[in-house]
């Protein structure tokens, strides 16, 4: 008599119920892990502004032009174009300075960074002059 070597309609069951169980485990937290992904480009564009209002407080000291969205990307030496990146646009990213010498630091900032096209989160993060992330309610 010959053995039989086929799978049998409830092992291959087993199989498929197996694969679904590993791909509802792993699909959200890839999703969570692009998502982050999305943010950290516009972190990095936040710190590269951040610096950028540093460098131009020091520069031009009490001259500057500060206050809601100044000094802008060209009085900064900056276009536009060098905060556009995949998910974000330089429409994304807000920002209000205040510069006093009287004060130490001198220069205070707040940089908001609007959530990123195609991502769940529905709240902006917010950089401070101390260089610290909060995200808005």
């Amino acid at each position: 008599m010959l053995k039989q070597r086929a799978f049998t309609v409830v092992k291959l069951l087993v199989i498929v119920l197996g694969v679904a169980i590993l791909a509802v485990i792993t699909v959200p937290a890839i999703r969570g892990g692009v998502e982050e992904a999305k943010w950290a480009e516009g972190r990095a564009a936040a710190d590269t502004l951040g610096a950028a209002l540093n460098t131009y407080a020091a520069a031009k000291g009490n001259d500057g032009t500060y206050g809601e969205g100044q000094p802008s990307f060209s009085t900064m030496g900056y276009s536009s174009d060098n905060f556009s990146g995949t998910y974000f646009d330089p429409a994304d990213f807000t920002w209000t300075t205040n510069y006093d010498r009287a004060r130490e630091p001198k220069l205070h900032y707040t940089i908001v960074v609007s959530p990123p096209r195609g991502t769940s989160r529905h709240s902006a993060m917010v950089l401070d002059h101390t260089g610290r992330w909060t995200e808005m309610p």
